[in-house]
């Protein structure tokens, strides 16, 4: 007996040239799960981000590493957890100097 390729779901039926669901909704979810909900910004994910759709809310902060910014940082992935319809970045001006300025960052304390 020949062997044939058996896809999920394939019943023996000849393939539709109609789109599949299944696969739409795969491609989707590959998509948006590409990326972490809140990640430090770098020039990669800068480049992957050109072809996201979904808003991006960017925090600027001083430096990423001090206490004030990891306690944020947190407040930021519970954020993202909640409203996965936007992505959540952040970068530190001591990290990444020349792109922050390009905000025209203004530092509060």
């Amino acid at each position: 007996m020949p062997k044939r390729d058996i896809r999920a779901g394939d019943r023996g039926e000849p393939e539709s040239s109609m789109d599949n669901p299944k696969e739409d909704f795969l491609e989707d979810y590959i998509r948006q799960n590409q990326l972490l909900l809140c990640f430090p910004l770098t020039i990669d994910i800068l480049k992957q981000l050109g072809e996201e759709k979904r808003k991006v809310v960017l925090t600027i902060m001083d430096d990423v590493s001090d206490e004030k910014s990891l306690k944020l940082i947190r407040t930021l992935k519970s954020a993202a957890s909640a409203n996965r319809d936007s992505l959540f970045s952040y970068v530190g001006v001591k990290q990444w100097e020349e792109f922050a300025d390009t905000f025209d960052v203004v530092i509060r304390m």
